[in-house]
């Protein structure tokens, strides 16, 4: 009886160590909720730069993730930012709404979007419209949903190019296509 009440100790704890081994090599997941984050629950596109750094649009502005710290960074205006891409080079571009630009450190080194949008002169309209951002080799295409031109970035100039204004709903689909 002693023997059997051995054999059952050793293969329950051999049948532990088994079982322990199935989860090896799976890559954790986590899920962080708005509480941890300090922002709004909603987010609607992310990138990853060159150092591993993540953004994501989010309702609030811009949050950055280290893969430890979580980090806002409010838009000039305040406003939401439902586009981000990245240029070849790996600037990172946002475009939020009746605003856009790029990521670039401030004088102290903190993150802060440099904005491209008060360039221009657009109508009221245009200015509280979501902003389509499309990282390129060289910078970023910018369109302001309901407004008949696109911007392009080319890490120097904001140059312009208007369209026909009946292609307006389709020019928001646009992407760009890298040979």
């Amino acid at each position: 009886m002693r023997t059997r009440k051995i054999w059952l100790f050793l293969s329950l704890w051999i049948l532990g160590f088994s079982l322990k081994a199935q989860s090896l090599g799976k890559a954790p997941l986590y899920n962080y909720t708005p509480r941890v984050y300090k922002a709004s629950s909603a987010n609607y596109d992310a990138v990853q730069d060159a150092r591993g750094v993540m953004y994501f649009g989010n309702f609030r502005g811009v949050l950055e993730f280290d893969g430890t710290h979580w980090e806002l960074i409010a838009l000039p205006n305040r406003s939401t930012v439902g586009s981000i891409a990245k240029d070849s080079l790996g600037k990172i571009y946002v475009g939020g709404v009746g605003e856009f630009g790029y990521l670039a450190p401030d004088d102290q080194g903190k993150i802060q979007l440099v904005s491209l949008f008060d360039q221009l002169a657009l109508p009221p309209a245009a200015q509280s419209s979501p902003v389509r951002v499309i990282g390129t080799e060289t910078g970023a295409i910018f369109h302001v949903r309901n407004y008949p031109a696109i911007f392009v970035w080319n890490g120097s100039q904001l140059l312009s190019f208007n369209f026909n204004p009946d292609l307006v709903k389709e020019a928001y689909k646009l992407f760009y296509l890298d040979r």
